[in-house]
């Protein structure tokens, strides 16, 4: 019997490359060169090179505004710096991130469609379809092959596929 294939979180570039490999149960997007991944139950922060910055350890994690990021240690929510020391009170309040706007000329065409973001823009053709990233001409930059798929950020973003 083979073994069963996982699905599994990564980043790719532009071109549509890997650049972080699949390895994650769960991942964010970039927010300040850093972004929250999930494995088994705990959350950490790695850079664009996919190196852990801050280990998993957290229950909870949000993005980096500001240099701190809002975390939840055992059952209680604390902000953190960029070297995952806990801070007392943060200089400002962690800003909520706020999704851009979906062009809505995109949802006519697509099944699903998420905002420009780098340029690109995530679109699914049907509901049983992949995922792949367009341009603002609407032509394919990377072609529909990813289960799920996030936006641009940083330079990089996240997909889902089996690995």
């Amino acid at each position: 019997m083979g073994a069963s294939k996982e699905w599994k979180w990564g980043y790719i570039d532009h071109k549509g490359e890997f650049v972080i490999p699949p390895s994650f149960n769960g991942a964010g997007d970039f927010h300040e060169g850093l972004a929250v991944v999930k494995i088994d139950w705990a959350r950490g922060y790695i850079n664009k090179e996919g190196e852990f910055v801050i280990a998993p350890c957290f229950e909870k994690a949000g993005d980096f505004s500001g240099g701190v990021a809002k975390v939840m240690i055992d059952g209680e929510e604390h902000y953190i710096d960029r070297e995952g020391n806990v801070i007392d009170t943060p200089v400002h309040e962690v800003e909520e991130y706020s999704a851009l706007p979906v062009d809505e000329k995109l949802l006519s065409i697509y099944f699903e469609a998420g905002p420009y973001s780098e340029g690109l823009a995530r679109v699914q053709k049907t509901a049983t379809g992949k995922w792949g990233y367009i341009n603002e001409d609407g032509k394919y930059i990377i072609r529909p092959h990813f289960r799920q798929a996030g936006d641009f950020h940083d330079g990089l973003a996240k997909v889902l596929v089996q690995v």
